[in-house]
């Protein structure tokens, strides 16, 4: 890439970026407005988020997928803060600002992990920054490494498995900084390496998500008093933002996000009440990962639309 063409393409991105956050900022005086004028402003806004990404040209699909990403987070708070102001007062300006580039964190009102003191948060810091250098240098290495003359399943579980590392404690940096200066935030993730049922993976994997999805989805479709139809709207809403994510940035329908939560949300619902342990438990992880791993395909096959993920092949 040139360095004008470069420099076009960060400039486009930027103003993508820009957009996305300026439509959000902009949702702050309607946050005290009457039901009607509220519902039809932040409706326009969310036609703005929701096509800047379309400002990045499509050959450069990486920077639309950022770009895709930063719209579905905006665009989720400003769903949760419209809800939430019919319950209680709108934020101030001080919060709303701090919430609205928060990634840790997509319910305004929700409850956030409890810091038990700054000094345990800069101790947990120093676990995690290493670990994540050393997890991404796993993942670098993942991808520079020749996987052609092997089988494709060891290069896609390898880079899974890599990726996956650096999610685990990445993210939780943000979360826990956050904290430390006194914002509120969520772990990113648990030990969902370690989890036992599908039900439990979903559980630690990518919380603010999954609190928001609770609250507006889960619960109000029927919750635990009937989990299978609650599970599988989750999964379908959570499929379809996913389509939207990819789709967007690859510049057509995919389709592969949603069969993935489509066969993940039968598999949540099924083991919502289970909860292995002695001997059964290793064993649940044993299938669990052999199972994430599997379908997993679905959502790498969406992510090598966008960037090569594969050494120059698409699949076994």
């Amino acid at each position: 890439m040139s360095a004008t063409l470069e420099t076009s393409v960060l400039l486009q991105t930027g103003t993508a970026l820009a957009t996305v956050f300026a439509a959000g900022i902009l949702a702050f005086p309607l946050l005290r407005a009457s039901r009607t004028v509220r519902v039809a402003g932040l409706s326009a806004l969310a036609v703005a988020i929701f096509l800047a990404p379309l400002l990045v040209p499509l050959p450069f699909s990486g920077f639309r997928l950022l770009v895709s990403l930063a719209s579905i987070m905006v665009g989720v708070k400003l769903y949760d803060l419209c809800r939430s102001v019919e319950s209680g007062p709108p934020p101030g300006i001080g919060p709303f600002l701090t919430h609205l580039p928060n990634d840790c964190l997509l319910v305004f009102r929700g409850a956030t992990d409890v810091s038990p003191s700054r000094r345990a948060e800069e101790v947990r810091l120093l676990g995690l920054i290493p670990l994540t250098l050393c997890s991404a240098a796993i993942l670098v290495a993942a991808f520079r490494f020749d996987w052609r003359p092997y089988p494709w399943v060891l290069e896609h579980v390898a880079k899974a498995m890599a990726i996956c590392g650096v999610i685990r404690f990445g993210p939780n940096i943000g979360a826990c900084a956050r904290r430390r200066i006194g914002i509120p935030a969520l772990d990113f993730s648990g030990r969902f390496l370690a989890s036992a049922t599908p039900a439990e993976f979903w559980r630690r994997w990518n919380r603010p998500a999954g609190r928001f999805l609770s609250h507006y989805v889960f619960r109000p479709t029927g919750g635990n008093r009937h989990p299978f139809l609650a599970v599988m709207a989750t999964f379908g809403l959570n499929g379809l933002v996913h389509e939207y994510v990819f789709g967007i940035a690859a510049g057509r329908v995919l389709g592969w996000a949603l069969v993935f939560f489509g066969i993940q949300g039968p598999a949540t619902a099924a083991t919502l009440r289970l909860r292995p342990a002695g001997w059964g438990r290793p064993l649940g992880i044993l299938l669990t990962l052999a199972f994430n791993a599997a379908t997993s395909v679905l959502i790498f096959a969406c992510v090598d639309a966008i960037v090569p993920f594969y050494a120059g092949r698409t699949g076994p």
